[in-house]
């Protein structure tokens, strides 16, 4: 009987069996890519750091300081009224070395560039509550030695297009919490409430309360204060939240196209941009959301 050697050498006509085995180099292929995707995620990770770093610190404080001069040149300017974002007077307080020029408005848009009056509230020297706000860490730290201050402290405030400044003196300097609104509201006399965080550079706890007066001292009469300038909409859905959204996924469609075509170096000079206005637009977005607190 003839042996059965179908599948082998000696049947030409049969296919061998092929067996496949995973090589070395794929398993190493894989290893290289979970590390190169590792180290893109802590690249990413320490870029947003060091923007946020970069953000809060010497940029906001160009920001501020730019916005400052500016408005310091807006207190020449010859207008009937003072509107949103406009300069309204010079803040002075000599104990603390305070010299700052005041913007209509407390929003965060003009509370980067200085303390803000609340629109709603009395003028500077007017019979009333004027609200003044201002930070206390973040975007030049305006309100930042508030707490040195003491009852009998002088405080001055010259509003735009008038002669002499008005005098206040301090009446009290409280901490309460960000929900208690008794100190805001309305008064008789002739009244300036500054206010800002009352510690903490993230998530203050409450609210540092200076409260001082021009001439005889009245009482808080019946009544609530404005709430505070808001960016329109929500912390969520804003424009500023949109930008970044638009710019990521802008980002992300350049990465997926510009590397397929192009070296690395082409494709930074592209997506470096786009990524940049990203982490920006969230660090804004994040200032006036969730870090809004006059940190």
């Amino acid at each position: 009987m003839e042996p059965d050697v179908t599948g082998t050498d000696a049947d030409p006509g049969t296919a061998p069996t092929v067996i496949e085995v995973a090589l070395p180099e794929a398993a190493g292929t894989v290893a290289r890519r979970g590390r190169r995707h590792r180290a893109l995620v802590l690249i990413a990770v320490l870029a947003v750091v060091l923007v946020a770093v970069a953000f809060e610190g010497p940029l906001a404080h160009i920001w501020y300081q730019s916005r400052q001069d500016n408005l310091a040149s807006d207190l020449n300017a010859k207008r009937p009224h003072t509107a949103k974002g406009q300069a309204l007077g010079v803040l002075q307080i000599p104990k603390i070395g305070l010299n700052l020029v005041v913007v209509e408005g407390d929003g965060p848009a003009q509370l980067r560039g200085g303390p803000g009056h609340r629109i709603g509230t009395a003028r500077p020297g007017e019979v009333g509550n004027s609200l003044i706000s201002g930070h206390r860490n973040g975007w030049g730290a305006s309100f930042g030695a508030l707490a040195n201050l003491q009852a009998g402290d002088r405080v001055y405030v010259q509003l735009h297009g008038a002669e002499q400044p008005t005098l206040f003196v301090v009446q009290s300097v409280d901490r309460v919490r960000a929900s208690d609104r008794r100190l805001l509201g309305p008064s008789d006399d002739h009244r300036l409430t500054l206010v800002t965080a009352a510690g903490g550079q993230w998530f203050p706890p409450g609210h540092l309360v200076v409260t001082a007066v021009s001439g005889v001292v009245g009482h808080q009469v019946a009544g609530r204060a404005p709430p505070a300038e808001s960016p329109g909409g929500s912390d969520v859905v804003n424009l500023t939240v949109l930008l970044f959204v638009l710019l990521g996924l802008a980002t992300t469609a350049a990465v997926k196209v510009m590397r397929r075509v192009h070296r690395a170096a082409a494709t930074a000079v592209v997506v470096g941009p786009l990524a940049l206005g990203a982490l920006l637009a969230l660090m804004l977005a994040l200032d006036q959301g969730v870090f809004r607190s006059l940190r």
